[in-house]
């Protein structure tokens, strides 16, 4: 979600491409992480709380989160429109744990689903402008797969993108 802040630094399209991770573990977490961003624009953009992605790719906090919004988002009549694009990166990984940080270029926001006009206030803190997102995303291995357990987000902050998206 767009937050408030002044003008981004740079444009998505302004960003290096780095060269690709070797490492697999890393290459799984970031897919995870990024699987979980989109479905969450997807359920949200129907909305639809119980989107298939929504439990595969998130656990714990995140899911509880996650499904508590889209109930809200249902009953309010909104939904998400616009994209976000992860530049995200492995920061951590211990054992089952790790921890992903993220400068995302954030152009959504929410609109009422009957009239596509903007909800004012926007939800969450967000805004109808587009900006940098920081996020850090704790993960947990479960079963084989990677899940986003936690969130932290700072809307439209100056953060500078470390990668760009595959």
């Amino acid at each position: 979600m767009p937050g408030d802040t002044a003008s981004p630094t740079a444009t998505p399209a302004e960003i290096a491409t780095p060269t690709p991770s070797a490492e697999p573990t890393d290459a799984a977490i970031l897919n995870a992480y990024e699987q979980a961003s989109a479905a969450w624009d997807a359920a949200a953009s129907i909305p639809e709380v119980d989107y298939p992605g929504i439990t595969q790719w998130m656990t714990g906090y995140s899911l509880a989160t996650a499904q508590a919004d889209l109930s809200e988002l249902v009953g309010d009549g909104w939904v998400l429109v616009g994209s976000y694009e992860p530049h995200a990166v492995v920061a951590s990984v211990n054992g089952t744990t790790a921890t992903v940080q993220d400068c995302g270029w954030d152009t959504r926001y929410y609109v009422y689903k009957a009239t596509g006009k903007p909800v004012t206030p926007q939800p969450w803190g967000g805004t109808t402008q587009p900006g940098w997102d920081s996020i850090t995303g704790l993960m947990v291995l479960q079963s084989g797969t990677w899940r986003v357990t936690n969130l932290g987000t700072e809307l439209n902050t100056s953060c500078a993108p470390t990668s760009s998206s595959p």
